[in-house]
């Protein structure tokens, strides 16, 4: 892809103000025009889009004078792993309401060898016509961002001075993390991408395929047919995705084979990075007032609660996807299920009281 089609397109900036702190003595309108100059004088000149800066707390008088400029402070009490996990979320809604075009990514942010996930999703943007820079505060650039960014350069002078000062990339070293790590989602599907169900199974308090001694084809006949029980007959179970025990995802891509990835972190926040990507393959948002919208399935015995949980689906579903909880009538068997289709206000609705709802954190 030509390096000339970024020059003109849009940039998203997500900054991680705990790594990379704000700088001192300076306003927040001279450290947008920092950004904004450093990205120029690294070619893009297209137009910046808001800046996320991602913090543990801020003073509120300056939270109001940043979102003033277009830096919007996103106060995230979690540790480290709950802001990174939130960046990776926002940089993912990004991409959905930026399709079929070229976009750029600046990510602002230290120790990203630390930061597995983060550089999955961008691993997997990369071939989905999103370029990404970085800036960081460290000289030496991590073998992982080799093979993804185009770019890196020092977060001080970029912050502090609007120059990029840019650090080799060494076309000779090799990205040497595990590719069975990206192996979920490193390449673009082939099959026609309107109107299909992704389906995302939370296997604690419900069996995993496994357990029930069924093949995944039987699992996707009886999907379908409950698909078509609610008038959605015909759509493609693209993919099954099973998450386990123990930092284990077991994925079905149709056939006889399936493949199993490793992970680090709650199994709700993999799950929701991953309906998130397979919502950008599927093309969520972009077929409007059609009769064959794209459909998430999500397999749980508990419907979590949890704010992250209800913001990534409501995102979906007001881009006209069809959220759908399924919970097997019996946990020995899916020959039958309870569907629960989910939409408007309030989210989780009074047809789920059957279900038992917990903080997402514990599932």
């Amino acid at each position: 892809m030509s390096e000339k089609l970024f020059i003109c397109a849009k940039t998203g900036v997500y900054w991680d103000v705990v790594d990379c702190p704000l700088p001192v003595d300076l306003s927040p309108d001279m450290i947008y025009a920092n950004i904004e100059s450093g990205l120029e004088s690294m070619g893009y000149h297209g137009e910046l889009s808001t800046i996320w800066a991602y913090t543990k707390k801020v003073p509120e008088s300056e939270f109001f004078d940043y979102n003033a400029v277009g830096i919007m402070m996103v106060r995230e009490k979690g540790d480290q792993y709950d802001r990174v996990d939130r960046m990776t979320r926002d940089i993912l809604f990004f991409a959905l309401d930026n399709p079929k075009r070229p976009t750029n990514l600046m990510i602002i942010a230290n120790n990203m060898s630390m930061k597995p996930e983060l550089i999955r999703v961008l691993q997997s943007l990369k071939s989905r016509n999103i370029n990404v820079v970085v800036a960081q505060p460290d000289a030496l650039v991590p073998v992982e961002l080799h093979g993804i960014v185009t770019g890196v350069c020092l977060s001080k002078s970029l912050l502090d001075g609007g120059k990029a000062t840019m650090l080799e990339l060494d076309p000779e070293i090799k990205n040497v993390t595990n590719l069975d790590y990206f192996q979920q989602v490193s390449k673009r599907p082939s099959y026609e991408s309107i109107g299909n169900t992704g389906v995302f199974w939370n296997t604690k308090g419900c069996p995993d395929p496994k357990a029930l001694e069924l093949d995944f084809c039987s699992i996707d006949k009886s999907i379908k047919s409950c698909l078509a029980s609610m008038d959605k007959s015909g759509s493609r179970v693209t993919s099954i995705s099973a998450y386990e025990v123990g930092g284990k995802v077991t994925v079905w891509n149709g056939g006889s084979d399936t493949k199993m990835v490793l992970h680090k972190g709650y199994r709700l926040q993999r799950m929701l990075l991953d309906i998130l990507l397979w919502a950008i393959d599927n093309r969520v948002g972009q077929y409007l007032n059609t009769d064959r919208e794209p459909n998430v399935m999500v397999i749980t015995r508990d419907i979590p609660k949890g704010r992250d949980f209800n913001n990534t689906l409501k995102f979906l579903s007001a881009r006209d996807c069809n959220i759908i909880f399924g919970v097997p009538d019996e946990l020995k068997s899916v020959s039958s299920w309870t569907t629960l289709t989910v939409f408007g206000e309030p989210f989780f609705s009074s047809h789920a009281e059957s279900i038992q709802c917990r903080d997402s954190k514990s599932l």
